[in-house]
C-alpha cells in the first residue's frame, strides 16, 4: 500500500523533513478532495505485545466537533494513531475520505498537531511552513493564528513549552484539511491559549469540518463539542451528546461550572464502569 508516516516521531529533523516533504499539497479551491471527509472504523482493534490497546472499535465521523475522553492509557492515543496512520491496525479496518488510513491520498485529508523533534531547535515557522509545504494562504493563516495565541516569530530552541504547542496549534488550524486531530491540546496552554483554542474549534465548528479532540482534562467548555465519547480500557463506553453523558452520568449538579459537571459526569460514569 502507499503509506507515508505524516505524522510519527522521527530522531532526526532531516528525516523528519522527508517524510513532510512526501505529503502533498490540497486546493482548498478544487472541492474535488472534500467529496468524501468522512473517517470510519470497522471492528478495529490494536495489540501491542500482548497489551490489548483497543478491541473492536466500530465509529464513524462525518461532520462536526467531537470530544474523545478517558482516562490516561485508556486508548484515545492509539485510536488518533490508527486514524493517522502512525501504526496499524492488528485487526479491522479504518477509511479516511474513503481511502485507507495513512495512504498518501487519506494525509491529504487530514491535519493534525505536530510533534516536534528534539533537533528541531533551530526550526523557525518560516522554515516550518516551507517544509510543510504549505500554501501562501495557509502560511498567511498560520502567522495570524500566531499572532492570536501571541507566539513569538523565534526559532523552536527560544519557545516555551507552551508556546511550542501554541505553533504547532497554529500549523494545525492553517491546514486546509477537512478533518483535524488534536490530541491533548490543551496539556501545557494557559488560560489565554485555552480562549484562543476555544474560538479555533468553534470556527470549524461552524463550518461543520470534522474536528476531534482527545482529552483525559476536559477543561473545554461542553458546549464546543456536538458529540462526546468516552473510551475506557481499549473499548467505547458512551457515544452520543454531552447533555446525554452528563444525564446517563448523573453529572447534572447546581452550582458547578459547565467544565466541572463535565468532569464529574464522566468520573461517574467511568467509576461505575469499573465496578
Amino acid at each position: 500500500m502507499d503509506r507515508v508516516n505524516c505524522w510519527g516521531r522521527w530522531s532526526t529533523l532531516d528525516e523528519w523533513q522527508r517524510v513532510l516533504e512526501s505529503s502533498t499539497k490540497v486546493d482548498m479551491d478544487n472541492p474535488s478532495p472534500y467529496r468524501d471527509s468522512s473517517v470510519v472504523l470497522k471492528d478495529v482493534s490494536k495489540e501491542f505485545g500482548k497489551t490489548s490497546a483497543l478491541a473492536r472499535v466500530t465509529l464513524q465521523f462525518n461532520s462536526g466537533s467531537t470530544a474523545l475522553l478517558g482516562r490516561n492509557g485508556a486508548g484515545k492515543s492509539t485510536l488518533m494513531n490508527l486514524i493517522s496512520g502512525i501504526v496499524l491496525p492488528s485487526d479491522g479496518d479504518i477509511k479516511v475520505g474513503g481511502y485507507a488510513a495513512g495512504s498518501k491520498a487519506a494525509c491529504r485529508l487530514l491535519a493534525r498537531q505536530l510533534e516536534f523533534p528534539g533537533t528541531a531547535g533551530s526550526l523557525t515557522p518560516k522554515r516550518l511552513a516551507r517544509l510543510l509545504a504549505m500554501t501562501p494562504k495557509e502560511s498567511g493563516d498560520m502567522k495570524m493564528i500566531m499572532g492570536q495565541f501571541e507566539v513569538p516569530d523565534k526559532p523552536m530552541c527560544k519557545l516555551s513549552r507552551g508556546n511550542q504547542l501554541k505553533l504547532a496549534l497554529s500549523v494545525a488550524f492553517a491546514r486546509t484539511r477537512p478533518i483535524l486531530l488534536l490530541d491533548e491540546p490543551t496539556s501545557g496552554l494557559d488560560a489565554f491559549g485555552v480562549h484562543c483554542l476555544t474560538e479555533l474549534i468553534m470556527d470549524r465548528q461552524r463550518q461543520n469540518l470534522v474536528t476531534v479532540v482527545a482529552t483525559h482534562q476536559p477543561t473545554l467548555t461542553p458546549e464546543l463539542f456536538d458529540r462526546a465519547i468516552v473510551i475506557d480500557e481499549g473499548r467505547i463506553c458512551f457515544d452520543g451528546t454531552l447533555p446525554d453523558l452528563l444525564a446517563l452520568a448523573g453529572g447534572e449538579r447546581d452550582g458547578m461550572t459547565p467544565t466541572g459537571k463535565l468532569a464529574g459526569a464522566l468520573a461517574s460514569l467511568l467509576q461505575r464502569g469499573s465496578r
